[in-house]
């Protein structure tokens, strides 16, 4: 009840520089209600209070000072007030960790946030130009058109032709499901010269041989996922084993470079467009 009392006192030390020696214990019971009530900062404050008091009695009322029965003397004021600055620093130190903890947490959130729709974005457009092109179930059925292409001069045009026809043959059977298909592999069931088929799929498949196989497989994949209900309820590594691809990893790196999307975005919109 006489803390409001106690405040208006220190309000007239504070704004007049009104100070008895009788007021002095006002201070101790002060710092002492707080300390009770666990308010380092208030406790911090009084102590301030009581050590500035202590200075202008001195001064002012030097006999009656030293008559005075003090609980607190300066030195143990002083340190008093040295421990609660620790406890204040060390609190304020663990707050600002929290702070900054908690907004790196909230930045990385907003972040993280923002990528996830802009990369959905970015998946719907590559999803919507994809099923533009030749992905479509009636559109992989049709025979594969190829371009004229002048002819590769250090090679026999009839080995070329054929293992061009070889080549339509793999494609159609699809052949390039076998794991762990290699240019040799396929050069010595074609009786071919490793050199000549790379140089045929390069000229009349624009590809590198090991982009010729994957893009084969991708194909597959994306045909299969749009045909078969069940295959959308497939692992990314029962995609990969039914692809023959080597590894789950990569898999799924050479299906998002191919289609622009991770393969759960194209069964999602497949389902979407399914329902």
């Amino acid at each position: 009840m006489a803390i409001p009392y106690f405040k208006k006192v220190d309000y007239l030390f504070n704004t007049k520089g009104y100070i008895r020696p009788d007021i002095r214990e006002m201070y101790e019971l002060l710092i002492n209600y707080y300390k009770t009530k666990e308010n380092p900062k208030l406790q911090l404050y009084y102590i301030d209070q009581l050590l500035k008091a202590d200075r202008i009695l001195n001064e002012t009322f030097k006999y009656l000072v030293g008559k005075i029965n003090k609980e607190y003397q300066t030195q143990e004021l002083l340190l008093e007030k040295e421990k609660i600055q620790q406890l204040l620093d060390r609190k304020n130190s663990s707050y600002s960790t929290l702070i900054t903890f908690t907004s790196l947490l909230f930045f990385s959130f907003l972040l993280l946030t923002f990528r996830y729709y802009r990369n959905r974005k970015l998946y719907k457009k590559n999803y919507d130009e994809l099923m533009q092109k030749n992905y479509r179930t009636e559109e992989t059925t049709k025979p594969r058109q190829r371009a004229e292409k002048p002819a590769i001069l250090d090679i026999n045009p009839e080995t070329v032709a054929h293992i061009l026809k070889q080549l339509e043959k793999f494609e159609k059977e699809k052949k390039f499901l076998e794991r762990d298909m290699n240019l040799s592999k396929l050069s010595a069931t074609f009786n071919s010269n490793p050199r000549y088929l790379s140089n045929i799929i390069r000229h009349y498949r624009d590809k590198v041989f090991t982009e010729y196989i994957n893009d084969l497989r991708i194909d597959y994949v994306l045909e299969l996922l749009q045909t078969n209900k069940k295959a959308r309820l497939f692992t990314n590594k029962a995609l990969a084993e039914e692809a023959g691809f080597s590894s789950t990893q990569l898999f799924v790196n050479v299906f998002k470079a191919k289609t622009g999307m991770p393969t759960a975005f194209f069964i999602e919109q497949i389902k979407k467009e399914s329902l």
